[in-house]
């Protein structure tokens, strides 16, 4: 049986989403994060919202 699983979606309009996951790793502890990135500006939600990039 598999523990982990790894994903990448393109769409049309040029935009990509990566997923990655596991059910088991030999790490100290468990960690959930999100990032976004784009073309003009990102976006992460550890330790808590963050927004980096350029702004009109």
């Amino acid at each position: 049986m598999e523990d982990s699983a790894v994903a990448m979606v393109k769409f049309d309009n040029g935009a990509a989403v990566f997923v990655e996951t596991s059910w088991t790793q030999n790490i100290k502890e468990d960690r959930l994060y999100l990032e976004l990135y784009g073309s003009k500006a990102g976006a992460t939600l550890e330790p808590e919202l963050q927004i980096m990039g350029e702004f009109r």
